[in-house]
């Protein structure tokens, strides 16, 4: 065996090399076992979820530390007799009396300005945040002077002293009499000159002081602790608690004491108690010197970050490598940078990458010029800190909020009665302060003792939350600080209006009813300052702590500084017509609570933005010697599979699937260093070389210059056994031993477009893997089998679809075009084999070729075209209409990344761009000869004939791509057609791009990629209204253009088509009113591109359109502003406002009893504050039917939402309840079940004719058949399990009760309610004994659905599941009898799965608030029972599988309305079981995530965002009632599985089949048109 060293060649005999291992060996489990005996000691007081492993060996212990620090005398640091709380002793002592000196100086200053120098209020104020300002903002200049030049240690020694000399100065001006005023206290005064200068003189020499000191205090204190030493670690973590609660300590001396001395004795002892403090600290901080441990200063962190920045904009035109190891860093365990350690590459920020790109000019001299060429650790210094940057903002924006409040108190409390009692004695104002002190105080130890060791144990986290999670709690927390503010001063203010007291001072308030307010801020205080205190410390490179601290004292400076100028902005905006304004110096004439307000709605601003740029931060990465394990797992085992990680995809699956079964993240074990200059301790898997040869020893070399020679023997064994499973896993062959990585030869090359012949089959597919080939032709893996066979069945599909529109060309039939912007498609394979009877001749072709169908299948993603049931019907609609042989298209939108593809982590639901367009989908067909112009703003001309032109503006192209969609067993073959914004070559100014404005150059194409790249994009700002509007548009126009175009086309043997056919060929149904733009757009067509009037344009359009509602909720009742509709749209609007005149003039004359009603009939709300223009209202003035898609909700827009036009038109208004293809949803998804319906009812012609289920009825009760339907259960219930262990990792047990609730996150659908519910049962269960436990049915509930980006309580819900189940199913006295599980990303694949293996659904909506919902359909026609409101089509479902079928509870739609005017009067009572759940989530048992502003909701009886306007509080007893009752129902099997089987019997009536002939005849009036 061979090693290679740093410039020889070795050779090891094997008899020593089996030496060498065995001692390798006994020292690694040497190592493992004093590892786990301090995982297993009792001293480890932290959750044992997680450990960290030390992966150098260790000899003896080293007395000295090993962060590079030294003591006094600049030898290294004895770790015995430095650091630790030895020295932090003096360091803690000498920030509590700085901090004694600064609140004792600085607390009653505002008074001190206005009593003693005479100064105005607002004056006072302002000048009192410019001094703490600068107090802030000067630590800069010192943590500058510490990291860069001398240290910490003499950075405070001089500060300190400069302090007490200013300190000294303060004291001197007042009380040396001839700074006096001699008129001082008489009526009128001035302070003098010199007294003023002095003043701020010694003011602001001790903030230049202070800079210095509070930017090195606290992180000199948090260098005593040395990172690797895992004691020290621990303590550390403890120290800025106890540092930030002694420094209160002293603040509390200030507030109250030294106040009171201000206030009672005079300035002069006032000031000069806390000098005389300050002195103590320079005694204090010089006292310790022996027992300091030093960092060295590491050079200007300036002067590194410039150089990053000019090597970075030398090589800007140099590409960086994707191989992070290419990039420069130097060799040995240490950074160029001294107190550095090495930072690991990171993706962010990438230009600066360019400066770590070495070229041959960066070495011409032998040195490496910094300036040219940087090290990786050097950039990612630069990279650390701008990632701050963001949190520094927010940090900014809270401590603006949170000073001036600080101020204001204070002010507020001047007003207010400041007596103890019934005594004589008066509290200062300021010393109010002392009960924000004294929250602190509280607080800390409370953190640092209860919540932190409670924190660790729910999440794991070695510091219980995160800093992060920390610091956005106070943000929150400090939000109710300003509300109890602001409610005092609105009583204040109350009681000087009610008794005339404006010119009393003070107020006989209490000041003691401050106190809420400062407690408050206490608390906030706790987390967000402390919590900043250790992010940036920790955060920035170690070189740069004093620049950490810094940079958190900026927040306060500049947040001082913003305040100030807050308050002058106020103060003029209010006073400019005269009045007294918010803040005068009377308070009694002021509105102070309006500005409290105000700080309230910037700090709720500042939250949300603290939390989205909290989820963006990446921590820094060091190159240390800790890495993370889930578990201890065998480090041999790791070391041999990660060795052999460098084969093929299989083998990397299973090399993960075994690493997930370990419980260990294959990215956080054993993974090697990314520059490959270092050379990395024993552990760390080394970078090798793989040659190609045919013995196992000899396929690794390795660079192992830095490994005792006893780990390379290792290393050489790990090797081996790491080849030997690797080659294993590679010879894995499937059951007719074909290799899958290439096309068997067996088979011959053929075109077989319409072969149905297993053989020939897979000849075709073959085929096109050869001569369509999208991969490279030597593999023929599942990936490249997909695209082969779905290209295969296209074949067929693409003759289907000729045929059928060139008979429906030729037969000239009236057809539909649905138009929607959405159609939720799912996968296409499995439903076109399955539609074409082709699937069994698939299956057999694709096993020929060495393949499995189910895992081709696996391969496709769903079409990203919608997002829930809105897509998902209209894509069963196109199934139905296809099966029906009848004459229709569907028109939507290619969306590139559709809505998002969900991710779930700790931190909740992430959004990513779907990727179904990243490599190209077979299933579409672009006809580029389909194409048509779309345009955008512009103006109307108004030509010499009268008529109106659009022109100007900007024009896009629409390109149409063709899905076909197959029906089943029949040869029509309809078409979804889809479009793509594009902009032709024309468009794109080769001059600009030529000349460098690249952006310009292709500025439209940039704009025209817009339209078809997300669906539903975030509508917050104008921007994103245009583009909402746009898609809309796009969508209507080319589709229209289209439809026309197809009328013309099928002239009939005649020249010219008569345009009063357009009706009787032409129905356009809109799906909702997205599509509403298609009424001004027909009209728009027939009068400026055909000529017709506008009588005649009208009568077509009105016969034309129908329009279909899908909700009463008013969010979803589109309003499109007037202004936004002009602007993008003018000759639209000009057509509208027509609309909107003819027909308030038709009611005028027609109805003169609705005059009073036309404000809210008519189309344009010409509401001055929002003038907009209501879509739903056009629709139903303009379509010739509209329609309801449930009973119950047709009932209610004929009752409420419609009933005046209900009442003009009483024959427009139909009801057509929804339905779902029983192919998809049944036939294909679930085959056991359809097998065992088939042999029951002795025909398949229930796949068309779901009716025929009734059938099942009569063997309700036949023992036979409850097996068959219990196996078949079962056998889905097994499939989903498998799939959710897949996709979580969690494992669910199929013997207990599935109970499923998946459909978009949204507080009307209350999956709120679902997991109270969820929490109840877990609680109760707890409270149980076990004997009790084994008597409750066992439960798996799994919730699914994505909610949207910008919907935070439905994100909250999201994450309370996941942290629920993170709870629930590790307890191991509850886990065997529930589970919650979420299950991530749902889409129609993974309902495929879901809806077969459910046994109880919810569809627990608010009554009335639910349209009709589909999923109801899917999971009852699978046998699966309902628990849910009578709302939307769950009414005609009940009514259907019957009433004692169907688990019913909740209020009713007509008791809604009565509910909720109860809970405004504060009538509703809550359950105590509702407040158990509630109080369970409160009190932190899932987790330290703050779940109040979401549980808020159900709080209070009125208000936005709360007064539970769903109405989960009422419904929970009864729901858990009936909850109670499924439990009982499913003891019993029986009674269970003949429940089971006539919620399938019963869902006959919901077939989509059924809802499109009744669209088909009595709003469309279309016939059948089968391709004969």
């Amino acid at each position: 065996m061979q090693f290679l060293f740093r410039d020889s060649t070795y050779k090891i005999p094997p008899a020593l090399s089996l030496s060498l291992f065995t001692h390798s060996w006994r020292k690694l489990l040497l190592t493992s076992s004093s590892l786990q005996r301090y995982a297993d000691s009792p001293d480890r007081k932290d959750d044992e979820s997680s450990m960290y492993m030390l992966l150098e060996t260790k000899g003896e212990d080293c007395i000295y530390t090993k962060d590079g620090t030294v003591d006094y005398h600049k030898r290294p640091a004895n770790k015995f007799n430095t650091g630790s709380w030895k020295a932090c002793f003096f360091i803690v002592a000498t920030a509590s009396f700085e901090r004694l000196a600064y609140f004792g100086m600085s607390s009653n200053l505002l008074l001190y300005f206005k009593l003693e120098l005479n100064q105005h209020s607002a004056t006072a104020s302002r000048n009192l945040s410019n001094w703490t300002g600068a107090c802030y903002i000067v630590p800069l200049f010192g943590a500058f002077i510490a990291d860069g030049y001398i240290g910490k240690y003499w950075t405070i020694a001089i500060s300190s002293i400069l302090y007490a000399i200013g300190m000294t100065l303060l004291t001197l001006s007042a009380s040396v009499p001839w700074l006096i005023p001699t008129c001082f206290k008489t009526d009128l005064w001035d302070a003098t000159d010199a007294r003023t200068i002095v003043s701020f003189t010694a003011l602001y020499l001790v903030a230049l002081a202070s800079g210095g000191i509070k930017a090195c205090v606290s992180a000199y204190g948090a260098d005593q602790f040395d990172d690797n030493d895992m004691a020290e670690k621990k303590l550390k973590s403890s120290f800025f608690n106890w540092y930030y609660q002694m420094m209160n300590i002293g603040s509390l001396l200030a507030h109250s004491l030294i106040v009171w001395v201000q206030d009672n004795v005079g300035w002069d002892w006032g000031f000069g108690i806390p000098t005389l403090a300050m002195a103590m600290g320079v005694v204090s901080f010089f006292s310790g010197t022996w027992f300091y441990r030093n960092h060295k200063p590491g050079g200007s962190p300036l002067t590194r970050f410039f150089q990053v920045v000019v090597a970075s904009l030398r090589k800007k035109r140099i590409n960086v490598p994707a191989d992070a190891s290419r990039l420069y860093e130097i060799d040995g365990v240490n950074s160029t940078i001294k107190g550095s350690r090495k930072l690991n590459h990171t993706k962010n920020f990438s230009f600066f990458d360019k400066a770590t790109v070495e070229t041959p000019s960066d070495r011409a001299t032998g040195l490496v010029n910094p300036w040219r060429l940087c090290t990786v650790t050097q950039v990612e210094e630069l990279k650390t800190v701008l990632r701050l940057l963001p949190i520094w903002i927010t940090g900014i924006i809270f401590s603006s909020v949170r000073g001036q409040m600080d101020n204001l108190f204070v002010l507020q409390g001047s007003f207010m009665n400041t007596q103890v009692g019934n005594s004589s004695f008066n509290i200062p104002p300021a010393s109010l302060g002392t009960f924000g002190t004294l929250s602190v105080i509280f607080w800390v130890p409370v953190y640092d003792q209860i919540i932190v060791p409670l924190a660790r144990k729910l999440t794991g986290h070695p510091n219980g939350i995160t800093q992060l999670q920390r610091i956005g709690a106070g943000h929150f927390i400090s939000i109710f600080s300003m509300l109890s503010a602001g409610i005092l001063e609105v009583i204040r203010l109350d009681i000087v209006k009610k008794n005339n007291y404006y010119e009393i001072k003070p107020v006989p308030i209490s000041i003691f009813w401050q106190v809420p307010q400062f407690f408050i801020i206490g608390c906030a205080e706790v987390f967000t300052l402390v919590g900043q205190m250790e992010f940036f410390y920790e955060q920035v490179p170690d070189s740069m702590r004093s620049l950490g601290s810094a940079l958190r004292l900026t927040t306060i400076a500049l947040g001082s500084y913003t305040s100030s100028l807050l308050v002058s902005i106020v103060i003029k905006v209010t006073t400019e017509d005269g009045g007294p304004g918010w803040i005068p110096d009377n308070l009694n004439y002021g509105q102070l609570q309006n500005f409290f307000w105000l700080l309230g709605v910037l700090s709720v601003v500042n939250l949300g933005i603290f939390v989205v740029v909290a989820r963006w931060h990446t921590s820094k990465r060091l190159v240390g010697n800790l890495v993370q394990l889930r578990s201890p797992c065998p480090p041999i085992l790791l070391c041999a599979l990660s060795l052999s990680l460098q084969r093929t995809p299989t083998c990397h699956r299973k090399y993960h699937k075994f690493l997930s079964s370990l419980e260990i993240s294959s990215s956080s074990s054993l993974s090697t260093t990314t520059q490959s200059h270092n050379r990395p301790p024993f552990a760390y898997l080394l970078s090798h070389t793989h040659t190609h040869t045919h013995s196992v020893h000899q396929d690794y070399a390795y660079s192992i210059s830095y490994i005792a020679i006893p780990e390379r023997a290792l290393f050489f064994s790990l090797s081996c056994i790491g080849r030997l499973i690797t080659r294993w896993m590679e010879t894995t062959t499937n059951a007719n031993g074909a290799s899958k990585s290439k096309v068997p030869d067996k088979i011959p090359v053929a075109a077989h477009p319409l072969a149905e012949d297993p053989t020939d089959i897979a000849s075709n597919i073959k085929y096109h893997a050869q001569y369509s080939p999208h991969f490279s032709p030597v593999k023929f893996e599942p990936e490249q089998a997909y695209y082969a066979a779905a290209e295969s069945v296209r074949d067929r599909l693409i003759q289907q679809w000729n045929e059928t529109y060139l008979h429906y060309h030729k037969v000239d039939p009236k057809q539909t075009y649905y138009l929607s912007m959405e159609f939720l498609q799912g996968r296409a394979l499995t439903n076109a084999i399955g539609n074409l009877d082709i699937q069994d001749a698939y299956a057999s072709a694709l096993n020929k070729l060495g393949h499995e169908l189910e895992e081709i299948t696996e391969q496709e993603k769903d079409m990203a075209l919608g997002n829930g049931g809105l897509g998902r019907l209209a894509s069963c609609f196109l199934d139905s209409m296809t099966t029906l042989n009848l004459p229709a298209w569907g028109y939507g939108l290619r969306y590139r990344y559709g809505l998002f593809k969900q991710s779930i982590s700790k931190a909740g639901q992430e959004e990513m761009a779907e990727d179904w367009l990243e490599k190209f989908s077979p299933w579409e067909v672009v006809r580029h000869d389909v194409v048509f112009p779309v345009r955008f703003f512009g103006h109307v001309e108004v030509l010499p004939t009268g008529s109106r032109k659009w022109v100007g503006g900007e024009v896009l192209q629409a390109l149409a791509y063709d899905v076909p969609i197959p029906g089943y067993k029949t040869k029509n073959t309809n078409s979804l057609r889809l479009w793509e914004a594009k902009a032709s070559a024309e468009d794109f100014n080769l001059f600009q791009f030529n000349d460098g404005q690249y952006g310009s150059a292709g500025e439209l194409h940039a704009r025209a990629q817009q339209i078809c790249a997300v669906l539903y994009p975030g509508d917050a700002t104008e921007e994103g209204k245009l583009l909402r509007l746009k898609q809309q548009f796009f969508l209507c126009s080319a589709s229209l253009q289209d439809i026309i175009s197809r009328f013309k086309e099928r002239k009939d043997g005649t020249d010219v088509r008569q345009w009063s056919e357009f009706p009787s060929k032409v129905a356009v149904q809109l799906n909702d009113t997205h599509p509403t733009l298609a009424i001004p757009e027909l009209m728009r067509l027939l009068m400026d591109e055909e000529g017709l009037g506008w009588d005649e344009a009208w009568d077509v359009t009105s016969r034309t359109i129908a329009y279909t509602n899908h909700t009463v909720l008013p969010e979803a009742l589109e309003k499109w502003s007037q202004v936004v509709m002009s602007k993008l749209l003018p000759r639209h609007m000009e057509i509208i406002e027509e609309i909107d005149k003819r027909f308030i003039a038709m009611i005028e004359s027609t109805r003169p009893d609705l005059k009073s009603k036309i404000s809210d009939m008519r189309i344009l709300d010409h509401n001055p504050n929002k003038p907009v223009v209501r879509m739903a209202n056009l629709c139903v003035v303009s379509g010739h039917t509209v329609n309801g898609v449930a009973q119950l909700h047709s009932d209610i827009l004929k009752a409420e939402l419609f009933a005046d036009y209900v009442s003009v038109w009483p024959t427009k208004f139909q009801n057509k309840t929804n339905g779902i293809t029983p192919r998809r949803w049944l036939r294909f998804c679930s085959p056991e079940l359809s097998e065992i319906i088939t042999k029951w009812l002795k025909t398949d012609k229930w796949v068309t004719n779901l009716d025929l289920l009734v059938g099942l009825r009569q063997f309700a009760d036949n023992p036979e058949l409850h097996a068959e339907w219990d196996s078949a259960k079962m056998a889905n219930k097994k499939r989903l399990a498998q799939y959710i262990l897949r996709v979580t990792g969690e494992s669910i047990d199929p013997n207990t009760l599935f109970d499923i609730q998946v459909k978009r996150i949204h507080e009307y659908k209350r999956q709120l309610l679902n997991i109270l519910g969820a929490v109840y049962r877990y609680k109760k269960l707890k409270e149980m004994s076990p004997e009790e436990r084994k008597s409750t049915t066992p439960r798996t509930i799994m919730i699914g659905g994505k909610a949207f980006a910008t919907y935070t309580n439905a994100k909250r819900i999201v994450k309370l599941v996941n942290d629920v189940g993170a709870v629930v199913n590790t307890d191991p006295e509850v886990n065997e009898y529930l589970k919650v599980v979420f299950v991530p990303n749902y889409n129609v694949s993974v309902a495929e799965v879901l809806i077969p293996g459910s046994e109880l659904s919810q569809h627990i909506s608010t009554a009335g608030m639910e349209a009709s919902g589909t999923s109801n359909m899917k999971f009852a026609l699978n046998g699966c029972l309902i628990i849910g409101t009578l709302d939307g089509a769950n009414v005609e479902i009940r009514e259907e599988v019957g009433k004692e079928n169907f688990f019913l509870f909740g209020a009713t739609a007509d008791e809604v309305p009565q509910l909720r005017k109860d809970r405004e009067n504060g009538l509703f009572k809550p359950d105590p079981r509702y407040e158990e759940a509630k109080q369970f989530i409160r009190s932190k048992a899932f987790g330290s995530y703050d779940y109040n502003p979401l549980l808020d909701s159900l709080e209070g009886n009125s208000g936005y965002g709360r007064g539970d306007y769903f109405l989960v509080g009422h419904d929970f007893p009864t729901y858990i009632d009936t909850q109670a009752q499924v439990d009982e129902a499913y003891k019993d099997r029986k009674r269970w599985i003949k429940m089971s089987i006539l919620s399938t019997a019963g869902s006959g009536k919901f077939s989509s089949d059924r809802t499109i002939s009744q669209y088909a005849k009595e709003i469309w009036k279309i016939e059948e048109c089968p391709v004969p």
